[in-house]
């Protein structure tokens, strides 16, 4: 049996190995990009996007901004897509964006001057340190307009139209404050040298310590016209300033207020206006119409698209992983490498289960003595106390062996296979080292009740030995198995609402938690009471 474990953790081992070297394959994905140069013209739009490095959440962005590229070329659009890169890029990451068809325009960083102002220290975070590379949208000018998004949206439906908007346009998602996820520009060199000139005066002032405060202190457009498509169809607008209708850059947060898009599908005049704001989807689901153009999820860093573990609240970040999966990742050197780390521990399994090899660990006897004697006061109340900690501790190192943006179908293969496997490996530490009786702890506790007059009658080993197997045989897996699965199968049984999931949660992880502590209940008092003493 140990000759065929260790063969199957051989081969799993250099399929992973074989995979890793294996090139990830990518897609044609090109020919969109390549239009205005095929025809010798120079292009007029491009769709621009930016990214910088330094920062702990390089490989987070790099993803988006993949996604977002290919969200882009599935609307059809001739247009350019351009990437301002700084000149850190990684070598790696120019050659992956370049593959995925995007061009690149290498500039100098703008450096944030509210990391040392005392006015904008306080709001400042690391990951905006040059968030002022975005001015260099102005100075784009062999471009008529270009529309600019951040890395955290996805395309919903083509917004070419959006290119004849005026000289800046933007969204409120915020009543007050503008939003610069999506941004309209008239690309104009004195524009760019005056911005960067007013960002490093005394007078310049961020409240959220990047661009998007800075810009918001810059424009006033709150009285600005409403851009409409119908009124521009042939040539850009003039006009100095415009505000754009929220479904042109929609937040994915705005569905969950009422858990439908119906309430802008109902808007007078919006679906004439915007034709691709429809309350239908070509395959007939109805949570696949989203009231956008582009979806947003300006949220906080942990909420992400790209990170596996939000996919269990937010249905709208199934769109993103839709778009990721065309990138054809290959996620089989992450998903075999953990369950060889997993197979790796079976020889701990084994030591676990082994009287001979734990008896002979004579040094810690005094330790397992004290553990089985606190576990006798009360062994149900401590068997479920000990049942949660290893149920939290199990799923927190489950937790990390998860690359954060791993699939989320792979992400949840690996968490659910670790959490259960440490669980076990938990049930059998408790009972085959706190709670099994040695030979010396059963001499011990015979020679004390002797000592106070009683008639000990204490079991055999062989009576240990079946008990032991059968508190961590199969019938507690099928109850660590069976809490799991409860849980997982309602929670996507569940409406799609965020706030009934939140509320269904409480009582879901109680029956998991529960389910698991009872295993461990059932284990505590079945060792314990192996030591009762009979007068006789």
């Amino acid at each position: 049996m140990r000759r065929l474990l260790s063969a199957v953790l051989l081969l799993l081992l250099a399929v992973a190995a074989i995979c890793a070297l294996t090139p990830t394959p990518v897609l044609a994905s090109s020919e969109v990009a390549q239009t205005a140069d095929a025809t010798g013209s120079k292009a007029r739009f491009a769709y621009v996007m930016m990214h910088y490095e330094g920062t702990p959440k390089d490989d987070e962005y790099v993803l988006g901004l993949r996604v977002l590229i290919r969200s882009i070329q599935n609307t059809g659009t001739p247009h350019d897509i351009l990437v301002i890169i700084s000149k850190n890029v990684r070598e790696s990451t120019r050659q992956l964006l370049t593959a995925d068809g995007a061009m690149l325009r290498e500039v100098e960083n703008i450096e944030n001057p509210f990391e040392k102002k005392v006015a904008g220290r306080n709001s400042y975070k690391a990951r905006f340190v040059y968030s002022f590379n975005k001015l260099y949208l102005w100075d784009l000018t062999e471009y008529q307009r270009v529309i600019f998004l951040d890395s955290d949206n996805i395309f919903i439906d083509n917004i070419d139209s959006l290119f004849h908007c005026g000289h800046f346009c933007v969204v409120f998602m915020n009543p007050l404050i503008f939003h610069t996820g999506l941004i309209v520009v008239k690309p104009d060199h004195d524009m760019f040298t005056k911005l960067v000139d007013t960002l490093y005066s005394d007078a310049s002032f961020s409240h959220d310590g990047a661009d998007q405060g800075f810009l918001v202190a810059q424009f006033d457009i709150e009285h600005s016209p409403v851009y409409l498509p119908s009124e521009f169809p042939t040539a850009p607008s003039e006009a100095p300033a415009m505000r754009l209708n929220m479904g042109w850059n929609n937040n994915h947060f705005f569905y969950y207020i009422h858990f439908t898009w119906e309430w802008f599908f109902s808007a007078p005049g919006v679906t004439q206006e915007y034709p691709w704001m429809r309350s239908y989807h070509a395959k007939g689901e109805p949570s696949d119409a989203v009231a956008a153009g582009t979806l947003a999820y300006p949220s906080g860093m942990m909420l992400k698209p790209w990170y596996w573990f939000p996919t269990m609240y937010f249905i709208h970040h199934y769109k993103w992983h839709a778009i990721r999966a065309q990138l054809g990742i290959n996620y089989w050197p992450t998903l075999l490498s953990r369950f060889a780390l997993l197979a790796a521990l079976y020889p701990l399994f084994r030591l676990l289960n082994s009287r001979a090899a734990i008896d002979r660990l004579t040094a810690l006897e005094p330790v397992r003595d004290l553990c089985a004697r606190i576990f006798s006061i009360a062994p149900v109340f401590l068997g479920y106390l000990y049942g949660v900690f290893a149920f939290v501790l199990s799923g927190f190192v489950a937790f990390q062996l998860v690359p954060y943006t791993t699939a989320p179908a792979v992400a949840w293969a690996i968490f659910c296979g670790a959490h259960m496997a440490l669980t076990w490996a938990h049930l059998c530490l408790l009972v085959n080292f706190a709670l099994r009786p040695t030979t010396t702890s059963i001499k011990k506790h015979a020679a004390l009740e002797e000592a106070r007059g009683n008639k000990p009658v204490h079991s055999t080993a062989d009576d240990i030995d079946a008990a032991a197997a059968a508190v961590t045989g199969w019938k507690a897996l099928l109850l660590l198995v069976v809490g799991q699965a409860v849980f997982f199968a309602a929670w996507l049984d569940i409406y799609p609402h965020f706030i009934v999931k939140i509320a269904a949660l409480e009582y879901l992880l109680m029956f998991w938690i529960g389910m698991q502590a009872h295993a461990f209940k059932r284990a505590a008092k079945r060792m314990t009471d192996l030591l009762v003493v009979t007068k006789q």
